[in-house]
């Protein structure tokens, strides 16, 4: 069985999918993103830039309809990679991983 540390970073990992599918709707960084600091490459990115929540979106103004939809759209592509990797890559693993210690443990029994 895989321990439940082994889980909690594929949650994690969800907020970087998010955060990236952000990124590709809107490269320049300027209609869906908060950035605390200046500077370039992928530790500020990890660090220093986050999404905006809703309410930042419809204060901003402009095409909040627009901007709206790609943050949802960011939102959804986290959550739906989070589901996936919980609810069905991950328990593919731990049913291989199970077997495979199982047959390991037959094999130690025929052998002794």
């Amino acid at each position: 069985m895989i321990c439940n540390g082994f889980y909690t970073v594929f949650i994690v990992l969800g907020g970087f999918v998010a955060k990236g599918v952000g990124q590709i709707l809107n490269p320049k960084q300027d209609k869906l993103f908060n950035i605390s600091q200046k500077g370039n490459g992928i530790k500020h990115w990890l660090k220093d830039v986050s999404l905006k929540s809703q309410k930042e979106i419809i204060a901003q103004g402009g095409n909040v309809k627009k901007n709206l939809r790609k943050l949802n759209v960011a939102q959804m592509s986290g959550i739906a990679y989070s589901a996936i990797m919980l609810g069905v890559l991950l328990p593919k693993l731990n049913i291989w991983m199970t077997k495979k210690k199982w047959n390991k443990k037959g094999q130690e029994l025929k052998e002794g």
